[in-house]
């Protein structure tokens, strides 16, 4: 949680280093490393490379892949890690009584 780096980061040097490791680790350590990675949070352009990685043909490969945006069956969206920067906006204006009001506010991830 606490990584400050994107979601594609910690795939990509996760997968690079599984595949530099000799001797080779276990089906059960690779999937063990990869579960860290919150797949629903990679840009759907990357999806399609990651689905096309032999290392996640696998059993637990395929159901860490069903959270993926627009494959997950949890309505609740992942966790983004703590130390993604974030941006918030917040607008106000004046009400007819005086009292500022809250009008809108919005929060907009700015990646690692």
């Amino acid at each position: 949680d606490g990584l400050h780096a994107s979601e594609e980061e910690v795939y990509r040097a996760g997968v690079a280093w599984v595949k530099a490791r000799d001797p080779p680790l276990s089906e059960t350590e690779v999937a063990e490393l990869l579960a860290r990675v919150r797949f629903a949070l990679l840009p759907p352009a990357l999806l399609r490379e990651v689905k096309a990685e032999p290392l996640l043909d696998t059993r637990a490969g395929n159901r860490m892949l069903l959270e993926a945006p627009g494959s997950y069956m949890n309505s609740k969206p992942p966790r983004t890690r703590s130390g993604m920067m974030k941006l918030y906006v917040v607008g106000g204006r004046g009400g007819r009584d005086g009292k500022s009001r809250l009008c809108s506010a919005e929060v907009f991830g700015l990646g690692g």
